[in-house]
């Protein structure tokens, strides 16, 4: 009687991609995910709010977590799978989950298929590019609607403007707190890619 790993577990064929997500990976994307939600409200709590320490903290350790994921999984759809589970996960703890989500699956799509056609995340250069555009372009986005919504009062806009340029200054620490922690996983034998 032989013990053999589920058939999504298995490793494909030399040169065929694997049709389905195997479940390992998918249980990572929803780890990381939970992960990065709980880290994110935790740095909000000790950080005493909204102040721009705490934001660009919180930006940074979701950027570098995310860098991990897609090391840990470096299919085409991870970040979409995992914006669409951070989404819901948002919804349920805070309910702002909603709002954000067409935005931020809008860019993980299009970073995404931009990926896929270029040949994937198979380096780290990649991934972190991957990530800092995905970034990028999810703040474009809610700057978009934003200045759609409050384009008759653009000193609020440019508040704004100034909060969102703080957050992603966090998300460009992240990819180097991201691109650290691959090299000490990667010594620690916890990535082998």
């Amino acid at each position: 009687m032989s013990r053999e790993a589920p058939a999504e577990d298995r490793p494909a064929l030399p040169g065929r991609a694997r049709p389905h997500w195997a479940t390992s990976e998918l249980v990572a994307i929803g780890v990381f995910a939970a992960l990065i939600r709980v880290v994110g409200l935790a740095i909000a709590l000790a950080g005493g709010g909204m102040n721009p320490l705490a934001l660009m903290l919180r930006n940074a350790a979701a950027t570098g977590l995310l860098v991990v994921l897609l090391h840990r999984s470096p299919r085409s759809g991870t970040l979409s799978l995992y914006v669409v589970i951070y989404g819901l996960l948002s919804l349920l703890l805070m309910g702002s989950g909603l709002m954000t989500l067409p935005g931020t699956l809008l860019a993980a799509l299009a970073v995404d298929g931009l990926f896929a056609l270029v040949g994937g995340y198979k380096t780290t250069l990649r991934i972190l590019l991957a990530v800092g555009l995905c970034d990028l372009l999810t703040r474009g986005v809610s700057l978009g609607v934003g200045y759609l919504a409050m384009r008759e009062s653009t000193s609020m806009f440019l508040m704004a403007a100034g909060i969102v340029a703080v957050a992603y200054l966090g998300c460009l620490g992240g990819l180097w707190v991201g691109w650290r922690f691959v090299r000490e996983l990667r010594l620690a034998g916890v990535i082998r890619q």
